[in-house]
């Protein structure tokens, strides 16, 4: 009830990430202008899932609530995404070391 919170994740840069949120609860509206999730401008509400791929290394997400409804609100997850992700395999060399890297 009256949140208006950020979040800002961090991540390497390289690459894509994808974010999951999962478990919705958050008040349902047409434009989400009530209670929302928000990134690049864009909200979701309601109770479906949601994901959001980004190559951004720094990627913020805002979670706006008012007080008339309550909700559990949601769970939010990453990964960055590699071959290994999508089913291949992808290795760089590089001064004598190996590494899966994004693709």
């Amino acid at each position: 009830d009256n949140m208006d919170c950020t979040y800002t994740i961090n991540t390497d840069g390289v690459g894509t990430t994808i974010f999951k949120f999962s478990n919705m609860d958050i008040e349902s509206h047409s434009t989400c202008n009530y209670d929302y999730v928000e990134h690049a401008g864009a909200k979701f509400c309601g109770n479906s899932a949601k994901s959001i791929t980004t190559t951004e290394s720094q990627v913020t997400f805002r979670f706006v609530s008012d007080s008339s409804q309550s909700g559990t609100g949601f769970s939010a997850s990453w990964e960055k995404l590699t071959c290994d992700y999508y089913g291949g395999t992808c290795i760089e060399s590089c001064l004598g070391t190996t590494r899966d890297v994004p693709c």
